[in-house]
């Protein structure tokens, strides 16, 4: 090295060298990660919060989270799932193109439902949603989530037996779930012989 390249390195380590700096924090950064006052305790009184019994109740979301969860089970929510379970969902292309092939159709704006028999004690459902009809991926995401619930939520509609696939057209999300409950329970009512 030339003699300048050792100066400006022996002035750039002595002034960057960790001996130099303070160990001392400041009052505000001494606890910074250690719960404070105003946190979150959960746990009974937040409960008795919820449900408006308590000092203040939270916002009408969050008791509404906590007295659903409480009537299921628990508030911490494992013991209540909505999900849609994969036992009565179609995963196979397999069993999509069986349903294609033999299943019959019933059109609503937006949504064309095609079912089959399938030979078993539950219904299962199937969603198809393509690219070009819904070019957004939070579009179809929301579209199947949507229809996910039509049919968890509507199951005595649907009888058992029966395998549906949902799809799902550009004008889908242009209509408001409960009007597609309102359409399902409309259709299924005039064909009563629907699923022979």
């Amino acid at each position: 090295m030339t003699a300048t390249r050792k100066d400006h390195w022996s002035t750039y380590r002595s002034r960057n060298n960790e001996e130099n700096l303070s160990t001392q924090q400041s009052e505000k950064e001494k606890n910074a990660r250690l719960p404070q006052a105003d946190e979150h305790k959960g746990g009974k009184e937040d409960i008795e919060q919820a449900q408006g019994k308590g000092k203040t109740a939270p916002h009408r979301l969050i008791a509404a989270l906590y007295l659903r969860d409480e009537e299921h089970g628990g508030v911490d929510g494992r013991e209540h799932d909505e999900r849609l379970p994969k036992t009565l969902r179609l995963a196979k292309r397999r069993e999509f193109d069986r349903v294609f092939k033999a299943g019959r159709r019933l059109k609503l704006p937006g949504l064309t439902i095609i079912y089959a028999s399938n030979g078993k004690a539950v219904s299962r459902l199937g969603i198809s949603v393509s690219k070009r009809r819904l070019p957004k991926a939070v579009q179809r995401n929301r579209a199947k989530r949507i229809s996910r619930e039509l049919f968890r939520r509507n199951k005595a509609l649907f009888g058992e037996g029966y395998d549906f696939i949902f799809l799902l057209g550009k004008k889908f999300l242009d209509h408001p779930y409960t009007q597609y409950c309102e359409w399902i329970r409309k259709a299924l009512d005039k064909r009563k012989g629907w699923m022979s």
